[in-house]
């Protein structure tokens, strides 16, 4: 009978610790093949532009995309997708030729049908590579029929998963935004929105007296959008959100306070400071109480994690926030898996307490021949649930950071690693 190879120790020695990695290209795959893998930006994008049912969406690409993109498109999560998703196919002719006659005569027959209100125009990688000019075919296109595209580039070459597409897409949206008169509104930017009903945030701003805008990505009107300049400030809840902050400090004069999921108790402490000053309010008392709550858990579970080896997977939080907390608690990442090297000062800090491990994400198949090599007794983040237990692994997959943030975020952190602590621990 054939038996199954351990690749693990060929894993290991093919990638490359921590303070090896300089730049992206030294962030190693496990293993050639990848499974489940990533999705492309244009994945983003469908994600996006669902929520918004008064735009039409023009893919332009090859039959594989296009293809993929009109499969989506008919999945019920995607909802109002089914009847405004247009599909360009390309072939070799306009690939040698161009793709911008093909383009026109697209949205040529578009407004045969009737006049969209918006239209996102998305390019893929074949149209990157060959380089036709669609910023001018844009310009001339809303010349043409006096209405507003917003073009986003979807080119998987350059980048390493779907979140380029999300990114771009609410960056695009600043163009149908209008500057105004500022108002006693707060826009939501980023993956965090829209609010949970219960989150501290929300309760802050409601004492503050201010009301909620835009909440982007969420579902919202034309009309939606172009209030949003209106805003006094914007509330950044995940990194995705942030290029369009920028973009809208700069166009509209609406400034922004970055609030992502964070770990660390003192750092969300800070973020809610930034927050009070920028409403210009005193710090709410459920702040400082949720503080000293957290200090305790953390406190509850420290002593028992010191030396506990884990693997970090993908979640909603900070890779280099998430990591650096929880080697500060005492606890040892092994490996974490990541997508892109941003943050070279976030490296220094995590190098102090530890050097892992690193690889890309997303290739969970493999990640089983490391588990018998690193033998970590804790994974955080998303995995394969089968198989950390078969190895006897405790997983923290379901990681509130995605829909609750401040002190809830740190909360739900603190309280599987006690479950860690009492079922793993104590126990035995």
């Amino acid at each position: 009978m054939l038996q199954k190879k351990n690749y693990g120790a060929d894993i290991l020695h093919n990638i490359r610790r921590l303070s090896e990695v300089n730049e992206q290209r030294d962030i190693k795959p496990l293993m050639a093949t990848s499974f489940p893998g990533t999705h492309c930006p244009l994945m983003g994008v469908l994600m996006t532009v669902r929520q918004l049912p008064e735009a039409v969406t023009v893919i332009v690409g090859t039959d594989e995309c296009t293809y993929y993109s009109k499969l989506l498109a008919n999945m019920k999560i995607f909802g109002s997708l089914k009847e405004s998703c247009v599909s360009v196919v390309i072939d070799d002719y306009d690939v040698t030729f161009g793709t911008i006659k093909k383009t026109k005569k697209a949205v040529a027959e578009i407004f045969e049908a009737g006049a969209p209100k918006c239209i996102v125009l998305v390019t893929t990688c074949v149209l990157e590579i060959i380089g036709d000019d669609y910023d001018a075919l844009v310009d001339e296109l809303e010349e043409r029929y006096h209405v507003t595209i917003l073009l986003v580039r979807t080119e998987h070459f350059q980048c390493r998963d779907h979140l380029p597409g999300i990114e771009r897409t609410l960056t695009a949206t600043v163009k149908l935004m209008r500057k105004m008169p500022t108002e006693n509104v707060v826009n939501i930017l980023g993956n965090g929105a829209p609010l949970q009903k219960n989150s501290v945030l929300l309760q802050l701003l409601e004492q503050a007296g201010v009301q909620l805008g835009l909440q982007l990505p969420g579902k919202c009107s034309l009309q939606d959008l172009a209030l949003a300049g209106r805003a006094k400030l914007n509330i950044v809840v995940d990194e995705l959100g942030l290029e369009l902050a920028k973009q809208m400090q700069e166009k509209l004069a609406v400034p922004y306070v970055y609030f992502p999921p964070m770990c660390n108790p003192h750092k969300v402490l800070q973020a809610y400071q930034e927050l009070a000053a920028a409403l210009e309010m005193e710090l709410p008392q459920i702040v400082t109480e949720s503080l000293e709550e957290c200090l305790a858990l953390q406190q509850q579970v420290q002593d028992k994690l010191q030396g506990i080896g884990y693997i970090y997977g993908n979640s909603p939080y900070n890779c280099w926030e998430l990591n650096t907390y929880l080697a500060g608690l005492g606890l040892q990442p092994m490996m974490i898996q990541m997508s892109t090297l941003k943050n070279k000062e976030a490296k220094k800090e995590l190098l102090q307490y530890a050097d892992p491990y690193v690889c890309k994400s997303a290739n969970l198949a493999a990640m089983e021949f490391v588990y018998d090599k690193l033998k970590p007794q804790l994974y955080i983040g998303r995995s394969f649930t089968d198989s950390l237990e078969r190895k006897g692994i405790f997983g923290i997959d379901s990681m509130p950071g995605q829909d609750v943030l401040g002190f809830a975020g740190c909360f739900g952190l603190l309280k599987r690693l006690l479950d860690f602590t009492q079922t793993q621990i104590e126990e035995k």
